[in-house]
């Protein structure tokens, strides 16, 4: 595409960064980059659009011709030739605009929308100014999650000093307590303190191995193996809510993987999944290898007709930093920690929106050869 040089009428390099200071927070900054060019043409609609590390997610912003600030999120892989192909098709102005890719030192970092008459207008070095503040808005925010995690570490560590000596004592008394015990009711709430005991020590331990995760163990495994060994722990509680379970799995399905760490991943999606599900639900679990661009991969897919999420939770499922989760699905440590697995295992996790009807989360893995 060819870019024309700046005219008098718009504004120069220097006034295009002046206009976006000062700004208190990433997303302010975006905003201020899109209202930035909106001064070539008031009345149009622009974009940006970007990769969120931390969440897997492809992340807008638009600003349209009432100025009003928009933002979405979707799921987009790491082999998708462009974020834009992904575009949501619920929105039919994004489709209408033209994508400038943006580059910092050649790498890149995120895509600028523009209409056709703004876009022709768009010179070489306001769009290289536009990458460079992208960048800064996606530093400010990896140095954000980078605080946040260290600082969790550091609770999680403390936590756990503090914490779990006095849980040892209430949940060693319940047990002592339990053995003594003939009134059926009484019994339950000592059973459920007890319970309740080990659920806060699941969650201090939970926020240390997100923070701070140990490295996996890598060996040569059959991930359809380890899929049907970790779901078979979950029989019982399958039969007794006569909940089914379906899909198509291939025999030998190779990658390499930590078996401990991989065998968590998929007792939390399924256990995310039950969580959701009422009585007679389904649960599809499908595990077979697909070649990506010329590349082999591992492919699980776990799709529940249990209660599904709302956008902001769909939008921050993985994020253990979020408050907003309802009861019945994605609470707790469980998402966060199987993402982070995922993520030191070199695959993908995402929550696909494709179908309304149900919940589908979808693990890519490098594959290896038989």
């Amino acid at each position: 595409m060819q870019q024309s040089q700046p005219t008098s009428e718009h504004p120069t390099v220097l006034e295009f960064l002046e206009s976006t200071l000062p700004f208190e927070n990433a997303r302010e900054l975006r905003i201020k980059i899109l209202n930035a060019w909106k001064t070539f043409r008031p009345n149009s609609p622009c974009a940006l659009l970007w990769k969120n590390p931390f969440t897997t997610t492809a992340e807008l912003l638009i600003v349209d011709e009432r100025e009003t600030p928009d933002e979405m999120a979707f799921p987009v892989s790491d082999r998708t030739a462009s974020l834009t192909a992904s575009l949501p098709e619920s929105n039919p102005v994004l489709n209408e605009l033209n994508w400038i890719e943006l580059e910092v030192e050649r790498k890149s970092i995120g895509f600028l929308g523009l209409d056709e008459p703004s876009s022709s207008l768009a010179s070489s070095e306001i769009v290289s100014a536009t990458a460079r503040l992208l960048a800064v808005s996606q530093s400010w925010e990896n140095t954000l999650t980078e605080a946040r995690l260290s600082s969790l570490a550091e609770y999680a560590a403390a936590a756990g000093h503090e914490i779990n000596n006095p849980l040892a004592a209430i949940k060693g008394r319940t047990e002592q307590l339990i053995k003594g015990e003939q009134h059926p009711e009484r019994q339950q709430w000592l059973q459920t303190i007890g319970a309740q005991t080990l659920r806060i020590r699941d969650m201090i331990g939970d926020s240390m191995l997100f923070a701070r995760p140990p490295a996996p163990k890598f060996e040569r495994l059959n991930l359809t193996e380890l899929v049907e060994s970790a779901i078979s722990h979950f029989s019982d509680e399958f039969a007794r809510r006569q909940i089914s379970l379906w899909g198509n799995r291939h025999k030998m399905v190779p990658v390499d993987g930590d078996p401990l760490q991989l065998t968590q991943v998929v007792a939390e999606l399924t256990r995310n999944s039950l969580n959701a599900m009422e009585e007679s639900g389904k649960l599809i679990v499908d595990c077979l290898p697909e070649v990506i661009d010329e590349r082999p991969f591992a492919i699980l897919r776990m799709i529940d007709d249990g209660v599904g999420f709302s956008e902001s939770e769909r939008r921050f499922c993985f994020d253990p930093f979020y408050s907003g989760r309802q009861a019945g699905r994605g609470l707790g440590f469980g998402l966060s920690k199987a993402w982070r697995i995922i993520q030191m295992h070199s695959g993908q996790l995402i929550l696909s929106n494709q179908k309304s009807d149900v919940t589908e989360f979808v693990i890519s893995l490098p594959s290896t050869s038989e």
